[in-house]
């Protein structure tokens, strides 16, 4: 399949959109000026789109899930190995949205989304967007 750019030009080719992740940068066959990251793909047309890492940025969360407490304001993990993210949570119908104090970069959905309030964990969900 082809590996695109923001704007839909062609810079690459690879083989297999399911082997590539948001935030990805090894393997992605691409030479360009700059690094270039995977930002999504498209199972539709077997397309990876890829840009600079500050693409990647998203400072509002979607999750389905549940807090197990009331609470308003928390460390956000939404990735194995990077760190928490102070964030405000909101609870919503089916889930929490959450409001980043600072970017995130390579949060993708179906990811885990979990929540703590100092050690305790205080909610968790599936990332949505």
């Amino acid at each position: 399949g082809a590996v695109v750019d923001e704007h839909g030009r062609e810079v690459g080719r690879h083989s297999g959109y399911w082997r590539f992740t948001p935030g990805q940068r090894r393997g992605l066959g691409v030479a360009a000026r700059e690094p270039l990251y995977a930002l999504r793909s498209d199972a539709r047309t077997n397309t990876v789109v890829v840009g600079p890492r500050s693409s990647l940025a998203c400072t509002q969360v979607d999750a389905k899930g549940r807090l197990y407490v009331p609470v308003h304001r928390v460390a956000a993990k939404l990735r194995y190995r990077s760190p928490a993210i102070l964030a405000h949570v909101e609870e919503r119908r089916h889930g929490f949205a959450l409001e980043l104090d600072e970017p995130a970069f390579g949060v993708a959905a179906g990811q885990a989304a979990v929540l703590y309030d100092g050690e305790a964990v205080v909610g968790a969900g599936l990332i949505r967007t």
